[in-house]
């Protein structure tokens, strides 16, 4: 690690080059570095795949509603007495059955086909299928604000209890959310641990974990807006930072596939 945080403060001060911190050009200046050539390509390798990842704390921030605020929304729906919080376990069941699919189905016809679908590609297939599963739970939560009894204050009216709406229609959520694991989560794992040299894989691997506590930490940005009657405008905005997190990460991450 002080070779590392020594070899990027010489390409920082080289013009964000990291070529500048390369032994050869190193010696231009009079100095003597203990790395060689090979060390800073790995280190480029490392940076290149740390920047594929910086967009993943928005999929973790709209990932993680599953946990809390879906839970939320469950229970402010006619659940046919079905506890609140086990709606969610469509989504295991979901991947359960989904994954083996794209796994052993569709992976093996597109290659087959010669249809590219690289790691860039699969994880921008789940950012969109996260997207949508976003932009569909701001619907629903707006169906909720059209129902009664209680309309946009669920369970806080005279009846106290949920709006006359399906819980059912949370399913699709889950399902979408499964799929984008086995896209972004999945894949996003196996790129940090394989696009990552050896000596830098357990850096790389802690900088793709830490996305995960990023996205959970931009959340509470986001208290204000997690109560009735601001909910639609949350998903909302969900929904368009995943959309847009979407558009970038392909556009700037998509020669990576070619390069391939």
């Amino acid at each position: 690690m002080p070779q590392v945080a020594a070899a990027l403060r010489h390409g920082i001060a080289g013009g964000f080059q990291m070529d500048a911190a390369k032994p050869s050009n190193q010696l231009k200046h009079g100095r003597q570095v203990p790395w060689t050539d090979t060390f800073i390509d790995e280190i480029k390798r490392s940076l290149l795949t740390c920047r594929v990842l910086l967009l993943f704390p928005i999929h973790w921030l709209c990932y993680n509603q599953t946990f809390n605020n879906l839970i939320s929304q469950a229970a402010q729906m006619t659940t046919y007495n079905i506890p609140n919080d086990m709606i969610k376990i469509s989504g295991p069941i979901a991947g359960i059955l989904v994954a083996p699919l794209i796994q052993k189905a569709l992976y093996p016809y597109l290659t087959r086909h010669a249809i590219p679908f690289g790691p860039i590609a699969r994880i921008t297939t789940g950012f969109a299928i996260l997207t949508l599963s976003m932009a569909y739970t701001a619907v629903v939560q707006k169906l909720i604000y059209s129902s009664g009894p209680c309309y946009d204050r669920p369970l806080a009216c005279e009846q106290a209890i949920p709006n006359h709406i399906s819980v059912f229609l949370q399913v699709p959520v889950y399902v979408a959310g499964a799929l984008a694991e086995v896209f972004c989560m999945t894949t996003g794992t196996e790129y940090a641990y394989t696009r990552a040299p050896d000596g830098m894989k357990t850096l790389v691997q802690a900088v793709w974990l830490g996305m995960a506590g990023v996205g959970t930490a931009l959340a509470l940005a986001f208290t204000p807006l997690t109560r009735d009657p601001e909910l639609v405008v949350m998903y909302g905005i969900l929904a368009g930072l995943m959309g847009g997190a979407t558009g970038l990460f392909w556009v700037v991450f998509r020669r990576l596939d070619r390069d391939e």
